[in-house]
């Protein structure tokens, strides 16, 4: 219903009880009218009975007194006198005297009142009263017997118009319908301004309510004009209206409450509460609506996930607070990058995903990319301290390489792990067929949580001579799974994933109580016999895994020099630390031998040279491979040797792949070569066979 309906339905509802009340009261000042009038007329109309009854009987007792002579001497002369009498009474009709015997003795009869007929008290339609009166429409009558010394000697009969009485009544009656009329008006007036002030207090109350209603003010109040009933409901109107006000500003203060509460939610349900960019879960979402509306306009879009590198360093040596003071400048990039259309989520980690706005084609997504990959590259301000971190970047297009999100999602992180196979700080497009790749890789990340529980984990051991006499010296522990369904897998492909997961400490450790325990076997044959083991920079970030490794060579009877730990020179650059360095020292304290691997192969090592003291420098087997083809490699492997040499470093040659290069490293000065030529990985059993062959030849070894 519409206000000015509510405001039509108030009118006629106030009009209404304005017209009952009047009209009500007319009808009760009316009614009470009409029963006094009926009452005074009845009461008249008796009294004027009375009278006339009164005044007949008397006249009959007149006449009938003063007929009495005239009755016994049958005189009619003097009976009509006495008759005659009558005519001074304007009412009378006529009268006769009747004898015993039926015969009528005297008449008299009014000239004046002609027109009514005599009374016929023999006809059933008179009617006769209690007082021996007889009624006609005219006229009464009334017989009474003369009677003297107690016998009837006669009848008077008396005949009276009614016309005189009848005007009386009709008087009385046209004078009380005129005060009676004249009343109502009076009372009209009276009940009429008695409803005007009794209705005046709730049209009051009324226009409140509709200002109430359309202006939505609790705050008005109604006049109290009167302490009766109407007073005390105004009163209490106003008492209802401010506990109403009250519990409105509660409600609002509620509801007010409810929408912070709900934008509160909506910013935890779509929002990240680190870096204040979308989560996944509106990203899902938005990807599924951005892939309708590009089917619907037939307009592409470039789906882009980035994934930083180096984040896990600097969350695990700075500390969360720094990660997320990093995540924040992370995420302040890449708004800025955007454009208002693009969405930008944190899906989380250090995973972010970027859905642009329709009609981008593959150049202006590569475009963007490179952008992207420039924007994170430059330096990070945390505190007092500057950080460095890239982004690696996937890029799958809607419509040309997927129209659904389970695709477009799977696609584009095929193309971020390629962008991290490239060297990362970099993009890559996603191209068919490459999914196979990160199907394998996502299995063996699902995988190798059962790998060591399930003893799917072997160690092969590759020997290393001595230059010199090529003699057999030692092994070194190579790691390899042997997955039920992917075959062998290199520890290449599962080695950073287990640094990713966490697992790479249980596997390391695992690494080396074997090794030691088959080098414990092994000396029995050749006691001066060594063994290398790979070790990773994670294990070093917890004292009691050092701790661990300590005893574990403890437990096997190991003495001091008898095992090397291997650490890539990959590893020693990125995990440079005071922790690393103070668990190196505590190592090499216990007798521990460390070597530099792959040295020489990527970015310059100096800096780790000058915290950390490595006994053995294994160059990169990418030099060695072109040693016999290249000046420059056997250039730079000299000057190897004489770096080595100034530092007191043993240096070891790895991957010969024939005689020549053999050869010509021992000529340079390396003291131990290792390769494909000279011996390829083998078994504990092989290595057995080896050891046992070596020591018929040299049996100086083992005596």
């Amino acid at each position: 219903m519409s206000p000015l309906d509510k405001a039509n339905t108030m009118q006629r509802f106030q009009r209404s009880i304005l017209h009952q009340l009047v009209t009500y009261g007319i009808l009760i000042t009316a009614l009470a009218l009409f029963l006094l009038m009926m009452g005074t007329q009845a009461y008249n109309a008796f009294n004027k009975y009375r009278a006339l009854s009164s005044a007949m009987h008397v006249a009959a007792d007149v006449i009938g007194s003063n007929s009495t002579a005239a009755i016994l001497f049958q005189d009619e002369i003097t009976a009509t006198e006495v008759l005659h009498s009558l005519s001074a009474s304007p009412d009378m009709l006529r009268a006769s005297i009747t004898l015993p015997s039926g015969s009528q003795l005297a008449e008299y009869h009014a000239v004046d009142h002609l027109d009514c007929p005599p009374t016929n008290t023999a006809k059933e339609n008179l009617l006769e009263t209690s007082s021996g009166l007889q009624f006609s429409w005219c006229s009464v009558g009334l017989q009474q017997p003369i009677n003297l010394h107690g016998e009837r000697i006669g009848t008077i009969v008396l005949e009276y118009s009614l016309k005189t009485l009848r005007s009386s009544i009709l008087f009385d009656l046209l004078f009380g319908i005129l005060s009676i009329v004249a009343t109502l008006g009076l009372s009209l007036l009276l009940w009429r301004r008695l409803a005007i002030r009794i209705t005046r207090p709730l049209r009051h109350l009324s226009n409140i309510t509709q200002q109430v209603s359309s202006k939505q003010d609790l705050g008005v109040r109604a006049v109290v004009t009167s302490r009766d009933e109407v007073g005390r409901l105004t009163s209490d109107f106003n008492g209802m209206m401010e506990k109403l006000q009250q519990y409105d500003v509660q409600l609002k203060q509620e509801l007010q409450q409810r929408r912070i509460a709900e934008e509160r939610l909506n910013q935890l349900a779509y929002h990240d509460n680190v870096t204040g960019l979308y989560n996944r879960h509106y990203f899902n979402e938005c990807l599924d609506d951005v892939i309708a509306q590009s089917c619907r306009n037939d307009h592409g879009f470039a789906l882009l996930l980035i994934d930083l590198d180096g984040f896990k360093k600097i969350n695990d040596t700075l500390g969360h607070d720094m990660g997320d003071q990093l995540l924040c400048q992370v995420a302040s990039r890449l708004k800025n990058s955007m454009r208002a259309s693009d969405k930008v989520c944190r899906l989380g980690g250090d995973e972010f995903a970027i859905i642009t706005g329709c009609n981008i084609g593959p150049d202006e997504a590569q475009q963007l990319a490179q952008k992207l990959v420039d924007t994170l590259a430059s330096a990070y301000s945390l505190g007092d301290r500057w950080a460095f971190i890239t982004g690696s970047i996937g890029i799958c297009l809607c419509p040309e390489h997927a129209k659904d999100k389970e695709l477009l999602v799977k696609y584009a992180d095929v193309a971020m792990y390629q962008a991290k196979e490239q060297g990362k700080n970099g993009y890559c497009v996603y191209a068919p067929g490459s999914e196979v790749h990160l199907d394998d890789l996502v299995r063996i990340e699902h995988d190798i949580h059962d790998a060591l529980a399930s003893n799917q984990l072997r160690l092969n051991y590759e020997p290393w001579f001595t230059a010199s006499e090529r003699a057999l010296a030692g092994f070194e522990a190579q790691l390899y799974w042997e997955h039920p369904q992917l075959g062998v897998i290199h520890p290449t492909q599962f080695i950073p994933i287990a640094n990713l997961t966490g697992l790479i400490v249980p596997i390391g450790e695992w690494v080396v109580e074997q090794a030691m325990q088959q080098l414990a076997k092994w000396k029995q044959l050749d006691p001066e016999l060594k063994i290398s083991l790979p070790f990773y920079a994670q294990m070093l970030h917890q004292a009691s895994s050092v701790e661990r490794l300590i005893a574990a060579r403890d437990n096997a009877s190991l003495g001091p020099d008898d095992v090397e730990l291997v650490m890539s020179e990959h590893e020693a650059l990125a995990e440079s630390s005071s922790m690393l360095h103070a668990s190196i020292k505590r190592l090499r304290e216990t007798g521990f031998l460390m070597t530099l691997d792959e040295f020489g192969a990527g970015p310059s090592s100096l800096p780790c040279l000058q915290h950390v003291s490595f006994e053995h420098l294994k160059v990169d087997s990418a030099l060695v491979a072109h040693l016999d083809q290249a000046q420059c490699s056997h250039a730079l492997l000299q000057a190897m040797v004489g770096f080595g040499s100034a530092l007191k470093v043993t240096m070891i040659a790895q991957g010969i792949l024939n005689e020549e290069q053999a050869k010509i490293l021992a000529c340079l000065g390396y003291a131990r070569l290792q390769g494909p030529y000279l011996c390829e990985p083998v078994s504990a059993n092989a290595a057995q066979a080896l050891l046992e062959q070596a020591a018929g030849e040299y049996p100086s070894r083992n005596g």
